[in-house]
């Protein structure tokens, strides 16, 4: 399982030559405490979500194709092909979760 959490996440936003007010507004409001949690928990949702992909059959299966053909990329191995141009794998179909 891969964890990640970020105790806390600030942005900060210094605009050079602003005049709109509304990014001047912007910047109060991303150096506020309340923007200070919001981002620490939009980071950590992010992190959350990339965790459940790192963990999940698409990155496993690119590993796997991976593995599977660098025996046949390596001059060393009893499998090795000096023309070998990669192997043909059917679609990896997303499979659906529910939550």
């Amino acid at each position: 399982k891969v964890s990640v959490a970020v105790a806390e996440a600030a942005l900060d936003l210094k605009c050079v030559e602003c005049t709109s007010p509304l990014l001047l507004g912007m910047q109060d409001v991303l150096t506020s405490q309340k923007g200070i949690d919001d981002t620490t928990l939009v980071a950590n949702n992010v992190f959350e979500y990339l965790s459940t992909v790192i963990e999940g059959d698409w990155v496993q299966n690119i590993i796997d194709k991976a593995v599977y053909e660098a025996g046949m990329k390596c001059p060393h191995s009893p499998t090795y092909d000096k023309d070998f141009v990669g192997l043909q794998f059917d679609e990896l179909v997303a499979s659906q979760t529910s939550e």
